[in-house]
């Protein structure tokens, strides 16, 4: 009794697997037709893709003014699209915390 109860228990757990299994396998069938058509890069990467890049701090920057002021900020430009992080009056160790998206 104690090891059909042990089987039961296997049976369904595997149950389980194998019906996450297969929604994912029709999931991922799905995502290949929807996406044959889809355009990319030389890299292998679509081109409507987007990236996501979080700017957390810069340290010890250089002053680029004959003053010695520092106004700092990040800048990416990725396949024609530009984004920047807000400046950071006066510091050469500017801490941002912000996400760019392009």
């Amino acid at each position: 009794m104690i090891i059909e109860e042990k089987l039961r228990h296997k049976q369904m757990h595997l149950k389980q697997v194998i019906d996450e299994y297969n929604l994912l396998k029709d999931k991922y069938e799905k995502g290949k037709i929807e996406n044959r058509d889809e355009e990319v890069n030389a890299y292998g990467v679509a081109k409507n893709a987007e990236a996501f890049f979080t700017v957390i701090e810069a340290q010890e920057l250089n002053p680029v003014e004959i003053s010695g002021r520092i106004d700092p900020y990040l800048s990416i430009v990725l396949d024609g699209k530009e984004q920047s992080t807000y400046y950071k009056e006066d510091t050469f160790n500017p801490i941002w915390n912000e996400d760019l998206n392009l």
